[in-house]
């Protein structure tokens, strides 16, 4: 999710309606001292909020998505560690 809450592709789509809304999981878990992990690739994942700005900056999309929100595909929600991978289901297993 990004500040406005809403959830995107890595192409700026909207998929909010379609998701599951992690963001509300780790955000209580974190709140309650439990160890979070994101995995990510293209910059709209999970986890991915530990590096927003540089999402912001350099990821297409990163600050204006293409739907009405306006806020772009990165994500306000961290974690505690962030693994990128070249492919995010990869990224486990590194």
């Amino acid at each position: 999710m990004n500040e406005k809450g809403c959830i995107h592709s890595v192409r700026g789509e909207e998929t909010t309606e379609h998701v599951a809304k992690i963001d509300l999981i780790i955000r209580e878990a974190r709140r309650a001292g439990i160890l979070t992990i994101g995995i990510g690739d293209g910059g709209n994942e999970i986890g991915m909020g530990n590096i927003r700005e540089e999402i912001q900056k350099g990821i297409p999309f990163g600050n204006r998505c293409n739907c009405p929100c306006g806020e772009g595909i990165a994500p306000a929600t961290e974690t505690d560690f962030l693994v990128t991978a070249t492919v995010s289901n990869w990224g486990p297993t590194a």
